[in-house]
């Protein structure tokens, strides 16, 4: 294996888990935005999930990326609002598919598919004081970018 691989992919490991511990603040899919999922964490990070995810609440899925994404009442919309205040109890990461447990019984799984018809990223972390985002392109690799001005401006996650 590559040093410097396993290097960067234990320094991105460690910067995903700095969600541990934080509350979501802010957590929106569907209308506007289609199924992508967007949730902001209160240290400021950020997640964008643009491939297949499910949400569950009690081990139960209470909405997917593919369910009705209609603004404000569909099941997406309604599933995601769940989540603000909710605390990140862990993450944890396999071939860039990852699970992230909230508190009161809420999990989050996300599946990361390579798809080279499509360009979109499987999902992006956003570390805004580092000035930084790993994305997760569609080719299954990690990127590291910088958070651009453009993001900053439009409070983009």
């Amino acid at each position: 294996m590559n040093i410097l691989a396993n290097r960067m992919d234990n320094i991105f490991l460690s910067d995903l888990r700095q969600i541990i511990g934080t509350t979501i603040t802010y957590s929106r899919a569907g209308g506007g935005v289609g199924s992508i999922l967007l949730i902001k964490f209160s240290n400021n990070n950020r997640l964008w999930i643009w491939r297949y995810w499910e949400l569950l609440k009690n081990n139960q899925i209470i909405a997917t990326e593919e369910d009705d994404n209609t603004a404000m009442i569909g099941k997406i919309a309604i599933a995601a609002v769940q989540l603000e205040n909710k605390s990140v109890e862990d993450i944890s990461i396999n071939n860039y598919n990852i699970h992230i447990t909230f508190s009161n019984g809420y999990s989050l799984f996300v599946y990361a598919t390579r798809d080279l018809t499509n360009d979109l990223p499987n999902w992006k972390y956003s570390i805004p004081s580092k000035n930084l985002v790993y994305e997760i392109t569609s080719n299954l690799n990690v990127e590291q970018k910088q958070w651009s001005k453009k993001q900053r401006k439009l409070g983009a996650i």
